[in-house]
């Protein structure tokens, strides 16, 4: 018997984005890792970065850094919350996204919003999705 594995879902009559699917159903029997708001810090008062890109890129490189802690790789990601600043970033943050997430498609949310330190730019959590080992 194979494993579960995460299937994405779009609907007959809904777009098929490239960076995201409408759903991803997750079977029951898979281990979730919920990954916390990531940022371009690399403590409580250290930003890595100025620019908007290397801010999506660092909190990506954190995300993809807790997933491998927890056995799981960015493959392996069914949802994404992305908070920015400001609607200016859109086409950026998808850019980094889609280099980082490729052929992934997990469902996805883009929210624009003030965050706790008015240096970041960017903050983005994950689910992921994986069959037990």
């Amino acid at each position: 018997m194979t494993a579960p594995s995460p299937r994405r879902i779009d609907p007959e009559g809904f777009t098929r984005a490239a960076h995201f699917s409408q759903a991803v159903l997750a079977p029951a029997g898979l281990d979730l890792v919920l990954v916390s708001g990531q940022v371009a810090g690399d403590g409580f008062d250290q930003i890595a970065a100025d620019d908007f890109e290397a801010q999506v890129g660092k909190a990506f490189d954190r995300i993809e850094a807790i997933l491998g802690a927890a056995g799981l790789t960015l493959a392996h990601v069914v949802k994404v919350n992305g908070y920015i600043t400001d609607r200016a970033h859109v086409a950026a943050y998808r850019k980094v996204f889609l280099a980082r997430l490729g052929d992934t498609r997990p469902t996805s949310t883009l929210v624009i919003a003030q965050l706790i330190d008015p240096r970041l730019l960017v903050e983005i959590e994950v689910v992921a999705a994986k069959a037990p080992a």
